[in-house]
């Protein structure tokens, strides 16, 4: 099966989106975390492509957006920001429609806090060169094909090799995510739990190839 990988662009941003939320919305951690806001899952659907309709294209303007594509379709997505260099404010967000957010300010202001209080150990002491790899998700009905595998070896590594990484860090919830990393390179740095959610933080170092 052949793959392409590019750059997302802003016409792209709405079907990241869409790949991020088909792949979390049944995320243990989204569930745990976000479930109590919400009676009815297409309140909660809606509200997961809002958010990530943010994130993408946040950081197809100021970040790192890289999908896979197969024969033109899109089967994966990575987010990633090259730390101490990609800076993502406010003005960002509200600029990438954060105010379609405002309707469910309860949640946003529950769920961000957490998502930044588990990556802080992937974040902080990080040496010149890291990279932090935010989210990867591969389509549902191409899960257990080997696009993730090969996304990372193939597309996201070389990307930022090319860019003078010399690390990539990651968190993830579940032990089967690292058990998947740990294949493709990585090791665990860090491992705590978050209001009873459990957080791996993972490294792979990037080696520059002469």
């Amino acid at each position: 099966m052949q793959l392409h990988f590019r750059q997302a662009t802003a016409a792209d941003a709405r079907c990241v989106a869409h790949l991020l939320t088909d792949a979390f919305a049944n995320y243990n951690m989204y569930r745990a975390v976000l479930n109590r806001f919400f009676f009815s899952d297409s309140q909660y659907i809606d509200y997961l492509n809002k958010l990530h309709y943010v994130q993408a294209m946040s950081n197809i303007r100021k970040g790192y957006c890289l999908l896979a594509e197969h024969e033109g379709t899109p089967v994966a997505a990575a987010v990633m920001q090259h730390l101490g260099k990609t800076h993502i404010g406010l003005w960002d967000y509200l600029r990438s429609g954060a105010f379609a957010l405002w309707q469910y300010a309860k949640p946003t202001k529950h769920f961000l806090p957490f998502l930044d209080q588990s990556s802080e150990q992937a974040k902080n002491n990080a040496p010149e060169g890291t990279w932090y790899l935010e989210s990867l998700v591969v389509s549902p009905e191409w899960q257990s094909k080997k696009v993730g595998g090969r996304f990372i070896d193939q597309g996201i590594v070389p990307f930022i090799a090319q860019r003078g990484a010399t690390q990539l860090r990651l968190v993830t919830n579940t032990a089967m995510n690292v058990h998947f990393y740990t294949r493709h390179a990585f090791r665990q740095t860090d491992y705590r739990k978050i209001q009873q959610v459990e957080v791996w933080t993972l490294q792979r170092e990037i080696v520059l190839e002469e």
